[in-house]
């Protein structure tokens, strides 16, 4: 009798409806990222002897708002920044010149996004939707090196550099997205993406040429290719019934 009850309140979990998310919904969204790698190598019992290292790290920040303008439609805007360094030094154990690579790089974005919901069953949704981005980044890069040449006696000679660049990008693209999602409660839901399309335009003013170098595409991603496919997980705060 008791496995019977257990039985019967299980089945009442699973087929409880969740088949509408309705005006006034909020989805508050943040996300933190960043990635560190270190690299090391050498050039063993080679002439000439020299030893490599370099790292490279990441941090970005996101923040995402919806809201439910009607039942199952989510209108929202998101803002995000990221920051990227990366150094690269060879040093040489003999005569040869050390070379030395730096890079830093500062980007911002932010965007609008409308997102339509359409229940399948009671707990399962699909979600179609398109929106709209732009981003801003600039980068510094900095290069210490030489160059080798040889006189007409054989000597070797090198001549120094230090050069310095600074780039800026801007970029906007429209997207066209797809999505699932499975309601685990009212409020819970797992989320996953399955495919985009977009279409991109890139500007590179380079500041210093006074000069815009333009770039049109148009990419087209489908089921689980490398940059399409995303899974997390998703909270609604529904509003309160009076």
């Amino acid at each position: 009798m008791k496995k019977l009850i257990l039985i019967s309140i299980a089945i009442l979990i699973i087929t409880k409806q969740y088949a509408q998310i309705e005006k006034g919904t909020t989805l508050p969204g943040f996300s933190l990222s960043g990635m560190y790698s270190k690299t090391h190598s050498n050039s063993g019992t080679f002439l000439p002897y020299y030893d490599n290292s370099g790292h490279n790290y990441q941090l970005g920040v996101n923040l995402k708002y919806g809201k439910f303008v009607k039942d199952n439609l989510l209108v929202g805007f998101n803002v995000g920044y990221g920051y990227n360094s990366r150094e690269y030094d060879v040093n040489y154990q003999s005569s040869y010149p050390n070379i030395q690579s730096k890079s830093r790089q500062n980007g911002i974005n932010a965007g609008l996004y409308l997102l339509k919901y359409r229940f399948i069953t009671d707990n399962f949704c699909i979600t179609y939707g398109a929106s709209f981005n732009l981003a801003y980044t600039e980068s510094n890069n900095n290069d210490i090196g030489a160059t080798q040449s040889y006189d007409t006696m054989g000597v070797i000679h090198y001549s120094y550099y230090s050069t310095t660049s600074f780039d800026n990008t801007a970029q906007a693209n429209i997207n066209l997205t797809a999505g699932i999602n499975y309601f685990v409660t009212k409020n819970l839901a797992i989320t996953g993406s399955i495919g985009f399309f977009s279409a991109n335009y890139t500007a590179y003013p380079y500041l210093k040429k006074n000069k815009e170098i333009e770039q049109n595409s148009i990419n087209l991603n489908l089921l689980a290719t490398y940059n399409a496919f995303g899974a997390g997980l998703v909270y609604f705060i529904r509003p309160k019934k009076k």
